[in-house]
């Protein structure tokens, strides 16, 4: 299962959480988070409990 977390800066919880099952969902799901919330710091992507990767609110990928 891959978990996608939108997060909002100065918030410690995320605003919207998706659970998916398929790495081509995730490639699809991340910019339709990214439009519905166009003001997030990040969105993290895990596998299970195992963090693959971030973006910011313009999709550019982040250092952990």
């Amino acid at each position: 299962m891959y978990h996608l977390r939108v997060l909002h800066q100065g918030s410690s919880l995320p605003t919207e959480v998706l659970t998916l099952e398929r790495p081509g969902d995730v490639l699809t799901s991340v910019p339709e988070l990214l439009a519905r919330h166009a003001d997030c710091e990040r969105v993290e992507v895990l596998a299970g409990p195992t963090f693959l990767f971030a973006v910011d609110c313009k999709g550019q990928r982040l250092e952990r």
